[in-house]
């Protein structure tokens, strides 16, 4: 099922479980009051370039167990730029699960006003350098659950523009995006289990 029409909806949209694999251009355009936007669980695996439009006043995406990690790990379809540009003021983006494996360079560009961000159980072996630009008001970073476990910031990971306060949840571990390895104080208990907002 592709999602190809504006849908008349305001404030919160449900659209989980309804196999949705495919978002298509201006497919919310008219819909400017929509403020919340749950799409996951849909098996999708494409949002194409502005299908976001018309979506200029959303606060909170859930993306969340898609399969849209093959499209935002490929730099050439630049997601920041294409897909995600009207998002400026989204305040919760909710992408776990969703089989990414690269966080490109710009992706995240556009979300001044995030907050959080949840990248948990996805298989991130890498970061690009820009790839968390423009993150300048983030206050959590989940990346718990990745495959094959990380560690506090693998040398070969960017974490450049993103919010010095920023607290950045590795499983077992809690980190600052100011703090090292060797000074990132315990979270506590491991959290194993998948982090995402329910409206």
């Amino acid at each position: 099922i592709t999602l190809t029409l504006a849908l008349a909806l305001t404030l919160t949209s449900y659209l989980t479980i309804n196999r949705i694999t495919v978002v298509h251009s201006n497919a919310f355009v008219g819909v400017p009051g929509l403020i919340n936007l749950v799409l996951s669980s849909n098996g999708m695996t494409s949002l194409a370039a502005g299908a976001l439009t018309g979506l200029e006043n959303l606060v909170l995406l859930d993306l969340g167990n898609n399969n849209l990690g093959a499209e935002m790990s490929n730099p050439s379809l630049a997601y920041g730029l294409n897909v995600f540009a009207p998002l400026t003021r989204v305040q919760t983006l909710e992408l776990y699960t969703n089989g990414i494996m690269v966080i490109v360079s710009g992706v995240f560009q556009p979300f001044a006003s995030l907050s959080r961000l949840n990248l948990a159980g996805n298989t991130i072996t890498l970061i690009q350098s820009g790839g968390m630009s423009g993150l300048t008001s983030m206050s959590s970073l989940f990346l718990h659950g990745n495959t094959p476990v990380i560690s506090c910031f693998p040398a070969d990971w960017s974490l450049t523009g993103l919010s010095p306060i920023a607290t950045i949840l590795f499983g077992a571990e809690c980190c600052s995006s100011a703090a090292t390895p060797a000074t990132a104080p315990p979270c506590g208990a491991a959290h194993d289990t998948h982090t995402h907002t329910h409206i």
